[in-house]
């Protein structure tokens, strides 16, 4: 009971952005998957942060596990603990794997299958094509067996997230000698687990004052980071004196194994605080951080004006628009507050639908692929994308809502 007092909601409604941002993020990194005779230009192709959306699944992970974790684990609650977290991965997932296989074109081999339905694909096999979200379910599940001897024997999260990224570090600097890009994968991802277990035990006071507006601007900053992170640009300048081009896998690699680079941690601090910021707690100079970091970007927003950036590449052009959204909203925050605290409201309730969100859309997305008729234009692209968001959602509620409370009656 005593988690369940200490869980603030307002954090479903970044979880829910982050699943509708990865949903969205698909249908432009594969847009003829959703309609195969057009593809969108300029401003409409944006390609939200879905990467990003997943590395703060991540921390949210570990910081949920942390909260409902406060005590050790000991040796009789290791099979209740993995059990509580299969019921509530593994139904939705078996029941959108099924589907991806049976609308699959392809005729996938016996090991391939297997693999997926035991959550050790990336491990044993490449991620189908169809539902290749779930390459992240294989990396989940192994940061919920490594957090048992992280609990049992309470080791400190933060200096086991230090020696995480020196061993990935080292295995990519030693790449092809030691040919195990899947470690440096895993490594950078726990990374990022271990900060959110991080932040459910230190983080034990609550903020002073909980500023909705702080966390609307939050969400557009999240949107427009990724063209405007000046911490990206001084850390790929860093590791390129340092180590060359020794901390990137060549392209031969597979990307389920290298789809974390060190590169991603650039992205650390801007996830890590939009956490904290949801979730209402108090760390030093935090007032100071946050202005910061949404501050920051403007050094390179200025470059995009400098180089007319707009007018030679339309991509910059929303994430410009994302980007002064956030500012403006965070530097009018007293006066935005009301609206703004109304708007965090309404996408609570997206953070309930998000885990079944992120695992069927992609099974949607490939239907559409086999559907020739209504293609071509721009009036069918946005036809079948709202038909797809309206499926999502819809399929994700199914799965949330009814079946998913059914499943777990019949598995406790």
């Amino acid at each position: 009971m005593q988690a369940k007092k200490e869980f603030n909601y307002h954090i479903e409604s970044l979880r829910g952005v982050a699943a509708i941002l990865v949903a969205w993020h698909h249908t432009i990194i594969h847009k003829f998957y959703l309609d195969p005779n057009y593809s969108p230009t300029g401003i409409l192709s944006y390609n939200p942060p879905g990467h990003l959306s997943v590395l703060i699944f991540f921390i949210l992970s570990g910081y949920v596990i942390g909260l409902t974790n406060k005590e050790p684990i000991t040796k009789p609650g290791i099979i209740p603990y993995f059990k509580k977290r299969i019921v509530r991965i593994y139904p939705i997932y078996a029941i959108c794997l099924a589907f991806a296989f049976i609308i699959a074109p392809t005729q996938y081999g016996f090991s391939t299958i297997i693999s997926h339905f035991t959550l050790t694909q990336v491990t044993f096999a490449q991620p189908i094509k169809e539902i290749d979200a779930v390459w992240s379910l294989n990396y989940e599940i192994l940061f919920y067996l490594l957090f048992i001897p992280v609990s049992y024997f309470r080791i400190n999260p933060l200096l086991l997230a230090a020696l995480c990224t020196i061993i990935g570090i080292a295995n990519t600097y030693f790449f092809p000698y030691l040919h195990t890009p899947l470690l440096t994968g895993y490594t950078f991802g726990f990374t990022f687990w271990l900060v959110g277990l991080g932040l459910a035990q230190y983080l034990q006071r609550v903020a002073t004052h909980t500023s909705f507006a702080t966390m609307v601007s939050m969400l557009f900053i999240i949107l427009s980071i990724e063209k405007f992170n000046v911490l990206a640009t001084l850390l790929r300048k860093i590791t390129t004196v340092a180590f060359g081009t020794r901390l990137d896998f060549p392209p031969s690699v597979p990307w389920a194994k290298n789809i974390i680079s060190f590169q991603d941690y650039a992205l650390l601090p801007y996830a890590t605080i939009a956490i904290i910021v949801f979730i209402g707690k108090a760390i030093p100079f935090r007032k100071y951080l946050v202005a910061f970091l949404i501050v920051l970007p403007a050094l390179t927003y200025y470059s995009f004006f400098k180089h007319h950036l707009y007018a030679t590449d339309s991509a910059w052009i929303l994430p410009a628009v994302f980007y002064a959204i956030g500012l403006g909203v965070y530097l009018l925050r007293r006066f935005l507050e009301r609206i703004s605290r109304v708007f965090i409201a309404k996408l609570v309730p997206t953070g309930s639908i998000s885990y079944g969100l992120y695992l069927i859309h992609f099974p949607i997305l490939c239907c559409f692929t086999q559907m020739q008729a209504f293609s071509g234009t721009p009036l069918t692209f946005a036809g079948r994308f709202f038909a797809y968001i309206t499926l999502s959602v819809g399929g994700a509620y199914l799965l949330e809502k009814k079946y998913q409370p059914f499943a777990k009656r019949l598995l406790t």
